[in-house]
């Protein structure tokens, strides 16, 4: 479990739904990679933090559910939990599919942006019961996804990633379900199309039980690699 160094003060801009984008300076990393995966949490704060962009080098945006007491904190993060222990980015030379739950969707668009290129396909999904932006009509269409799976997040659009929400609480143009659900949907639609031959890739970014269901989900897809998996 790391113990990170932070310069206060943080900076934190509110977004949809009572996320928070936190901006921190962590002078002791300059990877991103080394803070995907896990959860964090300010010493003396309980909001667990993941991350969310990487503007610059030292500099970093967390992704927080909720307004952080910056009179409390101290300039510590603590991780708090782990999924995966050494994160490396999925290659750009074969298309992604990066699956994340609520706790670690900052941790989606991140690599989404770092994976994103005109030469293959990133697909994003993200499951939830509220999300850090709107929801619009999606513009990229993907024939295999169900047919409420019609919103997306215009900033992943942006960057030319096709992406669908899933929500069990049956958001408007969410799937209305798991994303594991979703996932599987998807794998189906795929395996349904003669034309699938492409090898994808698969991030998984999710508490174990749903990692284990996805992976379950993937076993038999000679298709479909997972990059990585749930640690015990």
């Amino acid at each position: 479990m790391q113990n990170i160094t932070v310069e206060l003060p943080i900076r934190q801009t509110e977004q949809l739904n009572g996320y928070y984008a936190v901006e921190v300076l962590l002078p002791e990393i300059d990877r991103p990679e080394d803070l995907i995966g896990k959860t964090f949490v300010f010493a003396d704060d309980s909001t667990e933090l993941t991350l969310f962009l990487h503007p610059q080098k030292n500099r970093f945006q967390l992704l927080a559910p909720n307004l952080i007491d910056e009179q409390k904190i101290q300039a510590k993060l603590i991780q708090q939990s782990e999924v995966i222990s050494e994160f490396q980015f999925p290659s750009k030379e074969q298309p992604c599919v990066i699956l994340a739950s609520a706790k670690y969707m900052g941790n989606a668009l991140a690599i989404a942006k770092k994976h994103a290129n005109k030469k293959v396909t990133t697909i994003v999904m993200l499951g939830g019961d509220r999300f850090p932006f709107q929801i619009k009509p999606a513009r990229f269409w993907v024939p295999e996804m169900p047919e409420e799976a019609i919103g997306a997040s215009t900033l992943l659009e942006d960057w030319g990633v096709v992406n669908r929400m899933a929500s069990p609480d049956m958001l408007p143009g969410c799937f209305h379900g798991e994303v594991e659900e979703l996932f599987a949907e998807w794998v189906q639609g795929k395996n349904q199309n003669p034309e699938q031959k492409q090898k994808w890739q698969a991030v998984i970014l999710a508490e174990q039980a749903c990692q284990k269901r996805c992976l379950d989900i993937c076993a038999d897809q000679t298709w479909l690699q997972p990059t990585h998996t749930a640690q015990t």
